[in-house]
């Protein structure tokens, strides 16, 4: 973890984590294998966020071809998208542009975390419909 940045924000998510679990700690115990514990949880689920993230993000550079085929397939799932109802691609956007989880969702949205699970549900596949892909 090179950017100062990214290690100042999992720096804050586990202090804020050792914040909310401090109800778990037993008194009498060592505080340092209880923390590291905290720790370690909050990288790991800061590594497994950043490698899903790298995998579907697409690098922008300023020589990027308008015409590659990476921009063409981003603007065909846009029009996908843009065909959803309203609430579906809301859903989807928050989900899966700004990287929220379902929880922060339904906060957002003020819908329970089961419709907002099945929103995005409906969603993907009616663009699985669009594009012709046979669910798994």
């Amino acid at each position: 973890m090179n950017d100062p940045e990214k290690a100042e924000d999992v720096l804050q998510d586990t202090l804020l984590s050792i914040h909310r679990a401090r109800h778990t700690y037993l008194p009498g115990r060592p505080v340092g294998p209880w923390m590291y514990a905290i720790c370690g949880h909050r990288m790991t689920d800061f590594y497994r966020w950043h490698r899903r993230v790298e995998k579907a993000e697409i690098a922008l550079t300023e020589d990027i071809d308008p015409q590659s085929e990476e921009n063409k397939r981003g603007r065909s799932v846009l029009e996908a998208l843009a065909g959803l109802p309203e609430k579906q691609q809301q859903v989807i956007k928050l989900l899966k542009v700004q990287g929220l989880s379902v929880k922060e969702v339904s906060n957002a949205t003020g819908m329970s975390e089961s419709s907002v699970k099945v929103t995005a549900f409906r969603g993907y596949e009616s663009i699985r419909q669009i594009f012709g892909v046979a669910k798994k």
